[in-house]
């Protein structure tokens, strides 16, 4: 359910690498899922436990109150709230992650609907997003999912 209301809520802030017909289980022109990155928009600096929730939604699936509540997606946010980077465990270790994610912030940076990049990171993750450009802010308020987590920020780039 969360998957899904971030897709529709904010499709053009989530992308994903597919391949085709490679596999012995895959036909020829099926595509498979290898990595993703989920995000909303959000009006704090950091990922906090309220975007990562889902806001109530009418029967349409729209927000009942846009301007109030801050779970969620928040279109008039500055930050750009990466709740996901996901490599198949197959194709880990392979660079897949470190390219997603620069084209990722190269994509958005060029887009300039927000002003920073923010993500949540274990501990053992940071040394990986410090080399994409993320520095870490130390450790999060945010106790999604039991907390323990750290505050990473990526500006936009520059010149684009």
């Amino acid at each position: 359910m969360v998957i899904q209301y971030r897709l529709t809520a904010c499709p053009e802030l989530c992308l994903g690498v597919f391949i085709k017909g490679f596999g012995e289980d895959i036909k020829a022109d099926d595509e498979q899922l290898i990595a993703q990155i989920i995000s909303t928009k959000t009006p704090t600096l950091n990922v906090s436990d309220e975007s990562m929730e889902i806001p109530e939604l009418d029967s349409n699936g729209r927000v009942v109150s846009p301007t109030t509540d801050l779970r969620g997606h928040c279109e008039q946010g500055r930050t750009i709230a990466i709740h996901s980077v996901v490599v198949d465990p197959n194709y880990q270790g392979k660079s897949i992650g470190t390219i997603l994610l620069n084209e990722y912030i190269q994509r958005l940076s060029v887009v300039k609907n927000a002003d920073r990049f923010a993500l949540i990171a274990h501990d053992y993750l940071v040394p990986f997003y410090e080399r994409v450009g993320f520095e870490s802010k130390g450790l999060s308020a945010c106790n999604f999912s039991g907390g323990g987590w750290y505050d990473m920020h990526a500006p936009l780039l520059a010149d684009n």
